[in-house]
Order: C-alpha cells, then sequence, then structure tokens
C-alpha cells in the first residue's frame, strides 16, 4: 500500500504556475499525438492518455486553488488526496476520466445522467458505482498507455506497440483536446469580472489547442480567410 501523503500549503502563483504548466504540457503531448497517429498510433494513444492524465490533475488542482485566484489570497492549500494522486498513475487517469465526464455537461449535455431514477436509485450507490467503474477504466487505459511504448510477453505470445488495436483516433484527439479546451474556457471565464492585475490570460494556449479540439470548424475559417494552411497545425486524421 502507497503510503498516504500529508498536505501542503503552497503560494498561490506557485499554484498558478503548476496548473498553467499542467495544461500547457497536455496540449503539448496532444500536439505530438497527432504527428505520430499516421504512421504510430498505438504511441500516440500513450501520449494521449499522457495528456488526459495532466488535465485530470490540472481539473483537481483548479477546484483547490482557484478560489485563492480569484480572491487574490497569497497560499493554496493541497489536501492530502491530492498530493497523493500527483505521482500515481491510476488515480492521475481517474481524475482525467472525471474530467472527461464533465466535458458533456459542460456544454449543456447531461444524457450522461439518464441511468439515474430519481424514485428508486440511492444517490450514494450511484456515485459509488461510478468510482467503481473509473478505477476498471483507469486500470485499462494504463495497460493501453503501456501498450503503446513496450514489448511485452505472456506465455508464448509477444506484443508490441505496432500489432495494438487502438480504434478511433481521430475522435479520441479531438476528445482530449476538448477537455484541455474546457478548462481554459472555465479559467477564462473566472476572470472575467476580475481587475486587471488579476488577470492572467490564457489566450496563447486557447489558439494551440483549437486546431485539435474543432479541427474542421478551424480549418474552415482560415480556408476562408486564405491563410496558408503549411503555417498552422495539422488537422487529425480524418
Amino acid at each position: 500500500m502507497a503510503k498516504s501523503q500529508p498536505p501542503e500549503d503552497v503560494p498561490a502563483a506557485v499554484a498558478r504556475q503548476y496548473w498553467r504548466a499542467l495544461v500547457e504540457n497536455a496540449i503539448s503531448l496532444i500536439e505530438d499525438a497527432a504527428c505520430l497517429v499516421e504512421n504510430s498510433p498505438a504511441r500516440a494513444r500513450s501520449l494521449l492518455i499522457l495528456a488526459r492524465e495532466e488535465t485530470g490533475k490540472a481539473s483537481k488542482l483548479y477546484d483547490l486553488a482557484s478560489s485563492a485566484w480569484s480572491e487574490g489570497r497569497e497560499m493554496v492549500a493541497l489536501d492530502a488526496r491530492f498530493v497523493g494522486l500527483e505521482r500515481m498513475h491510476n488515480p492521475k487517469i481517474t481524475a482525467s476520466i472525471e474530467a472527461d465526464e464533465d466535458l458533456d455537461p459542460f456544454w449543456g449535455d447531461h444524457s450522461a445522467y439518464d441511468d439515474f431514477d430519481v424514485e428508486t436509485d440511492d444517490l450514494g450507490d450511484w456515485f459509488r458505482k461510478k468510482d467503481l467503474d473509473r478505477g476498471a477504466q483507469a486500470g485499462v487505459l494504463n495497460l493501453q498507455k503501456q501498450a503503446g511504448f513496450y514489448v511485452d510477453r505472456a506465455g508464448h505470445t509477444i506484443t508490441t506497440p505496432v500489432g495494438a488495436e487502438v480504434g478511433d483516433m481521430r475522435l479520441a484527439l479531438i476528445r482530449a483536446a476538448q477537455v484541455a479546451e474546457m478548462l481554459l474556457i472555465s479559467d477564462h471565464t473566472r476572470m472575467k469580472d476580475l481587475p486587471p492585475e488579476r488577470e492572467d490570460s490564457t489566450m496563447d494556449l486557447q489558439m494551440r489547442v483549437m486546431p485539435y479540439s474543432h479541427p474542421d470548424e478551424f480549418f474552415e475559417v482560415f480556408d476562408k480567410l486564405g491563410d496558408d494552411p503549411a503555417d498552422e497545425p495539422a488537422p487529425p486524421p480524418t
């Protein structure tokens, strides 16, 4: 059993630097995955899972730190649960699944809650089942991440990244990018009513992620403007 970690207090400025670095690294991993997806799709999938780990961690950090940023407080309390997940893959992947689950409701689609019956279901039981499902998904994703990087053997069977089945990589790229974009939009919305001295624009990151979060719309705009597509990121594969 992993040793539990004590909570930590960090300066709000450090927490902000940390959050931005997590989201930026997630976007960089998405960009790298897009470059590999045609010739090395399993490795591209592994990079996307790493990107999801970063957005999962960023999402949990944001929950702890955003009020301090908005209110101008000097310190942020990182609870023991967050400190514990920082360097543990399955908890980070589980956090990424939670962030992914937030995406559809963020844009107004609440159909994921259709399986909850307010008349007969117990809310606590429903959430506990969700937690178990996330844990199982995290285990699968961690194995998929490893499958994109390593050659392995089970008995007489050898598995390699070249032979891994990866599914719809275009959808996976778009989804990972949209989760990162959601974090940036939420932060932009938070800052709307702040005084200018407390604003910290992430527009540079939003512009980097848009070709991957909304590739069709993004490149349609550039086509209409007549810009040279060679100067822009390559769209995800069709």
